[in-house]
């Protein structure tokens, strides 16, 4: 982790280096290109006066074919000027088209004729010529003054200047640009490697530690950075991501090991807050029944199979229905309770429980045709325990008033199990509502219920006394079971 960290800055600081190198090597070059047309127009200047000052010998020169003034006048200059000036020659007009060198400082070059074609015409037409040029494979820049009689055009002068001279100008002005350039840069790596260190690289450090200790389980304390920037908002989405852990650990710590679903302390927290915050809601109550005799009879691990099958069934329906806004809880092995609209909440019930009775088939084997389990007591006698089946209660706090603490939610529940939980065979769904308008309650086996309505009272008892040991003696039926 600790390279990684060093290399994010190592390539942040190049990329800065190679950001600010670039932009000075942009601003060198054209610097130079700056500093050469000014050397250039400088030359110019000065070679303009130059040739203003030889101008008049030049010219005599010419019409008397005298050059000594002229050669002591270049002589004065080039004590002065000699490294600026390549080359000084003058050019007497013989034809329209061709040119007499009287003097150049290169002698080979004194005495010879240069053709021209119109040559003539252009020299009257302008007084100054001016232009790069080449001699002998080095680079000028060279300056041609007409000279003129009665204003026409008897020869020229023409002064090269050394390009080196003004490169040699320009080099001088580059390693200068270049020693200010890498003193820049230090500087700015300097200042961006401490901004970077105080603002970046130290509360990232500190986030990271910070990360390692939430997977190590520490999330009791908020993480604080001194900085205010977009790494003080990641500190505190860590902080919260660190209180939302610990909330998830204290739920996970009450949570079914087997379906995952939160306990009784959740369901308290959701339906006090709803009833804080003056929101309408309904609260179903799901309990399973004859689970007991389906344990004793397919083993306690096909018992957890019953959870998984009550909870996906739920799960499902409420998916399948688009019911959002819910909370669904596991408040004992077989009860569960549903959070929800009160709107919703009958609809709910009825499709889960004709689900519940169509697929619960499921996790019987060869008994679910008979519809029933059977037990052989260690009298001989066999008993049967109709498959399970759900009660549901819904309570809701339509009424304002009625309902101002979960233990009035419960009490209601309770009071309509006690009176259905026992007594009826087969799934059911109260509405608290309308257990207070009757006590008739419809269940989806009206005739089991009219059986157990006309069967004898002596013979019921017996029964639940049966059942009664077979739920609280399970240590006396031993392998009695089929």
């Amino acid at each position: 982790m600790g390279k990684r960290r060093s290399s994010i800055l190592i390539d942040f600081l190049l990329g800065v280096i190679i950001s600010v190198a670039v932009l000075i090597s942009i601003i060198t070059f054209f610097n130079i290109k700056s500093t050469q047309k000014a050397a250039l127009k400088s030359a110019s200047q000065s070679t303009r006066y130059l040739t203003l000052a030889l101008e008049n010998n030049a010219k005599k020169s010419i019409l008397y074919d005298d050059t000594t003034d002229f050669i002591n006048s270049i002589n004065s200059i080039l004590k002065t000027e000699k490294d600026k000036i390549y080359e000084i020659d003058l050019y007497k007009l013989s034809t329209k088209d061709s040119l007499k060198i009287l003097y150049s400082t290169s002698k080979d070059k004194t005495g010879k004729t240069l053709k021209s074609i119109g040559v003539k015409d252009t020299l009257e037409k302008s007084s100054l010529l001016e232009g790069a040029g080449e001699h002998e494979g080095l680079r000028t820049y060279d300056y041609i003054l007409t000279i003129k009689n009665r204003n026409k055009a008897i020869g020229a002068l023409n002064i090269s200047l050394s390009l080196d001279y003004l490169n040699k100008a320009s080099g001088n002005m580059l390693k200068v640009d270049i020693i200010l350039a890498i003193i820049s840069i230090l500087f700015i790596v300097a200042i961006t490697s401490l901004m970077l260190y105080k603002r970046i690289y130290k509360p990232i450090n500190q986030l990271i530690k910070e990360v390692g200790k939430i997977r190590e389980g520490e999330v009791t304390y908020e993480v604080d950075v001194k900085v205010n920037n977009e790494l003080k908002s990641l500190a505190e989405e860590i902080n919260e991501m660190k209180s939302s852990i610990w909330e998830n650990n204290l739920e996970d710590r009450f949570a079914n090991p087997i379906t995952g679903l939160p306990g009784l302390i959740h369901a308290i927290e959701i339906i006090e807050d709803k009833i804080d915050n003056d929101e309408f809601f309904a609260v179903l109550s799901i309990s399973i029944k004859n689970v007991e005799p389906y344990v004793l009879y397919y083993g306690l691990a096909n018992g957890e199979n019953i959870l998984r099958f009550a909870t996906q069934l739920i799960k499902e329906l409420l998916i399948e229905k688009k019911i959002d806004g819910y909370s669904l809880a596991q408040m004992r092995e077989n009860h569960y309770m549903l959070v929800t609209k009160p709107e919703v909440v009958d609809d709910i019930a009825q499709e889960l429980l004709e689900k519940f009775d169509n697929e619960v088939f499921s996790l019987y084997r060869e008994d679910e045709n008979q519809g029933y389990i059977k037990f052989t007591n260690k009298n001989g006698d066999e008993i049967h325990y109709s498959m399970m089946s759900v009660t549901m209660v819904s309570v809701n706090n339509k009424i304002r008033g009625e309902i101002n603490t979960y233990k009035d939610i419960e009490d209601r529940i309770l009071k309509v199990e006690k009176s259905y939980y026992d007594t009826k065979e087969g799934s059911v769904y109260i509405p608290y509502d309308e257990y207070l308008k009757t006590d008739n309650v419809s269940t989806k086996k009206e005739n089991e219920l009219a059986e157990d309505i006309t069967e004898e009272p002596k013979e019921k008892t017996e029964e639940d006394l049966e059942t009664d040991d077979l739920l609280e003696g399970l240590e006396d039926l031993g392998g009695d079971f089929e």
